[in-house]
C-alpha cells in the first residue's frame, strides 16, 4: 500500500500538519461516534421492561435479542478490522455511524408496527455486523494521526465516551418512552442523532492524518506473526473474561432495578446510569 493511498483512506492529505485544533476536532468526532454508538447499542437494555411487556417476552427470549447483537458483533470484529485496513477508517466509521443510528430507527419502526420477533432479531444481527469495526477503526485512526505521546490519552477519551453514552441511554430513552412509548423513543433518538452520519461524512475526511511512514514500518509483518503473539492473545482473553461478563451484567440492570427490585421507573433509570458514570470517570 502506498503512502498516498493510506492518506486518502484516512481522509487527509499526506504531509498536512497536525495542528492542535484539528486533533481536538478529530478526537471529539471519535468520542462522539463512540458515545452515540453505545447509546444505541444499549437502547434495548434501557427499554427492556417495556419491550418485554409489549411482546410478552420471557427473560430468556429477551436474552436472544441481546445475544443476536453481541454474537454478530463479536464474529464480525476481525472482519471489521480487516475492512478498516482495506478501505480505511473514514469509510468504516461511516458504516458504523449509519449502522448505529439506522439500527435504532429500524427497530423503532419495527416495534411500532409490531413486526414478529424474528424481524427484531434480524435488525439486531445487522446492527451488530455494521457496528463491529468501530473500535478497530478508532484505534487505527488514533495510531496513525496522533503523536505517540498523546495516543493513550486519545484512546482513553474515546473509551470514556462509551460508558457516557450507555449512562445517558436509560434516562433519556426512559423519559421519551414515558412520553410516547418505547418504539417512538427509539425513533426519536435515531432521528436526533442522524446528523452525526453527515457530520462524520463532512468533517472526518478532512481531519489531518498522522505520519504514514511510521505506521507502515510497524505494519510490515504478516497476520501469522500477529496470531502467534502471546501478548495479543493475553489481551483478547482478558477482555473476553472481563468485558463480556460486564456486558452481561450491565445489560440487565434496568430490568433488575425496575422489575426485580421494584424500583420506580425514573429512579431505576438513574440507578442504571450510575455504574457507567463511574466507569467513564475511571476510563
Amino acid at each position: 500500500m502506498s503512502p498516498g493511498r493510506e492518506s486518502n483512506e484516512l481522509g487527509g492529505c499526506a504531509g498536512k500538519s497536525r495542528g492542535p485544533a484539528e486533533l481536538v476536532l478529530l478526537l471529539g468526532l471519535l468520542a462522539l461516534l463512540s458515545g452515540v454508538h453505545q447509546f444505541h447499542r444499549w437502547s434495548l437494555s434501557a427499554l427492556a421492561p417495556r419491550i418485554m411487556e409489549a411482546y410478552s417476552l420471557s427473560e430468556a427470549q429477551f436474552g436472544y435479542l441481546q445475544t443476536a447483537y453481541f454474537t454478530t458483533y463479536t464474529l464480525a470484529m476481525i472482519a471489521g478490522g480487516w475492512l478498516t485496513d482495506r478501505v480505511g477508517a473514514y469509510w468504516t466509521l461511516l458504516f458504523v455511524a449509519a449502522g448505529s443510528v439506522g439500527g435504532s430507527l429500524v427497530f423503532g419502526w419495527a416495534g411500532g408496527v409490531m413486526l414478529p420477533m424474528a424481524s427484531l432479531l434480524l435488525v439486531r444481527c445487522g446492527m451488530g455486523v455494521l457496528c463491529a469495526p468501530l473500535y478497530p477503526a478508532t484505534s487505527r485512526t488514533v495510531a496513525v494521526r496522533f503523536p505517540q505521546r498523546w495516543q493513550a490519552v486519545a484512546n482513553g477519551t474515546v473509551t470514556a465516551a462509551a460508558p457516557l453514552g450507555i449512562a445517558l441511554a436509560a434516562p433519556i430513552l426512559g423519559w421519551l418512552a414515558r412520553e410516547g412509548g418505547w418504539a417512538r423513543a427509539l425513533s426519536v433518538a435515531g432521528w436526533v442523532t442522524l446528523p452525526l452520519v453527515a457530520l462524520w461524512a463532512w468533517l472526518g475526511r478532512g481531519a489531518a492524518p498522522g505520519a504514514w511512514g511510521a505506521w507502515g514500518a510497524r505494519s510490515t509483518r504478516g497476520l501469522g506473526s500477529l496470531f502467534r503473539h502471546g501478548g495479543m492473545w493475553s489481551l483478547a482473553l482478558s477482555y473476553a473474561a472481563v468485558g463480556y461478563y460486564e456486558y452481561f451484567l450491565m445489560g440487565w440492570l434496568k430490568y433488575y432495578f425496575q422489575v426485580i427490585r421494584k424500583v420506580e421507573d425514573s429512579k431505576s433509570d438513574f440507578y442504571n446510569a450510575l455504574p457507567n458514570f463511574a466507569m467513564m470517570a475511571l476510563a
